[in-house]
């Protein structure tokens, strides 16, 4: 069956043996009625949500969208990357902040325990200065780490004094 985008989708519960990734088609073709095949729509807060499929025509992702993930609009600082190893500061580069959470269009159905997280990223400047890092937390505890900022930032403006933290009722 064509979808009229020289897409060639399999019929409901078939899957195509002979379909490999390319560059113009990196996610498996599906069509929403399929049974083995995700037909994944995104997530609504997606930066790219205009390129989910159910806003293409053909019912095919556009290939702006990343093909691992649905990203939120992000916040960027300047920063500095810390090489612990000398215990010197490295090269400048950008904090990224965003949410993420998979886009599984086109895998196999199956049991995912898919989250969304919050995404910490480092990217230096110059691409080859230093390898960028990526690290994240589930959303659940966004609240919690702004909370924690925001202490922070008052102790650090001399507003607050640091919390102390009790471990027993006899301290």
């Amino acid at each position: 069956m064509n979808n009229g985008s020289g897409n060639n989708h399999a019929g409901p519960g078939d899957e195509p043996d002979d379909w490999r990734p390319t560059v113009d088609q990196p996610w498996r073709p599906v069509h929403p009625d399929q049974i083995v095949s995700l037909y994944d729509y995104g997530q609504f807060w997606c930066q790219d949500r205009h390129a989910h499929p159910q806003y293409q025509p053909g019912g095919y992702p556009a290939l702006s969208h990343p093909v691992a993930e649905c990203q939120s609009y992000g916040g960027s600082w300047d920063g500095w990357f810390q090489d612990d190893r000398a215990g010197l500061d490295g090269p400048p580069g950008y904090l990224l902040a965003y949410l993420s959470r998979p886009f599984r269009y086109g895998q196999r159905r199956g049991t995912y325990e898919d989250t969304t997280r919050l995404v910490l990223e480092f990217v230096p400047v110059q691409d080859d200065a230093a390898e960028p890092f990526r690290c994240s937390i589930p959303a659940t505890l966004i609240r919690s780490l702004a909370a924690h900022l925001i202490h922070t930032a008052d102790v650090g403006d001399g507003w607050r004094e640091p919390r102390t933290i009790r471990h027993s009722l006899t301290d």
